[in-house]
């Protein structure tokens, strides 16, 4: 995962979290083509921005959240992603589901009036 930050110097902790984060996505086994977190201090809003984004093979995620404290910024982030991605995986899995269905149904028709209609021709 590439970091990148904007007027915050990133402690060694705030880095490990962040990897350590990202490593929960790497343990989903998902097609990670690409990954970006951005950390930003706004001096104006005395908060931190934090940016995800990920691309994998069929989708492209995008989060984005402030926060006072900048662990709380990350946290909030990550488990945003996690409930995207979460959503997104469920999403597929229903679609194949009722694709195979769907299958199941059109083979059991088509077999069906093959059989139907054998005994009606003459």
């Amino acid at each position: 995962m590439k970091i990148t930050s904007k007027n915050v110097q990133l402690p060694p902790k705030t880095t490990s979290l962040i990897a350590d984060k990202y490593q929960h996505l790497v343990d989903r086994n998902l097609d990670l083509l690409f990954s970006r977190c951005e950390v930003v201090f706004h001096n104006g809003f005395a908060d931190y921005e934090v940016s995800l984004k990920v691309h994998l093979e069929t989708q492209s995620f995008y989060v984005l959240r402030t926060d006072l404290l900048l662990d709380n910024a990350i946290e909030d982030a990550f488990l945003s992603l996690y409930y995207k991605i979460e959503k997104y995986e469920n999403k597929l899995a229903a679609k194949q589901f009722f694709r195979s269905k769907f299958q199941k149904i059109l083979r059991f028709l088509s077999s069906g009036k093959a059989r139907r209609s054998a005994k009606i021709t003459y």
